[in-house]
């Protein structure tokens, strides 16, 4: 009976044992996957970052790209207005020039019908 007894402890120890070494190694993987999961998430963190500073910057340069074309549509229309006056004013000089043209004309009409 002795013998019996200190068989099944002796067998129910090695059992434990193995039950042990299996709960360590489960432990041991978990730990892995712990730290391995730890280091995904700092890297997720770290690219997170990078990627807030290059959002922050494009919305920056974006910024200074809409300013400059406001300005530059702004000088666009200044320039436009300008040619337009330029053209309003050239064809007032174009309809002056012919009516002093005619009015030399006509002056060199009277002088000749004078002359004669």
């Amino acid at each position: 009976k002795y013998r019996e007894r200190l068989l099944q402890q002796s067998q129910a120890e090695d059992q434990l044992r193995q039950q042990l070494q299996m709960y360590g190694a489960k432990f041991e993987q978990f730990q892995e996957t712990l730290q391995n999961s730890n280091k995904m998430f700092e890297n997720f963190q770290r690219d997170l970052g990078k990627m807030m500073d290059r959002s922050k910057a494009l919305l920056a340069e974006n910024r200074s790209v809409k300013v400059k074309a406001a300005k530059a549509e702004k000088m666009l229309n200044e320039m436009q207005d300008e040619e337009s006056d330029r053209k309003q004013k050239l064809k007032q000089a174009e309809t002056q020039n012919t009516k002093l043209k005619n009015l030399v004309a006509l002056l060199q009409k009277e002088i000749a019908g004078l002359e004669a």
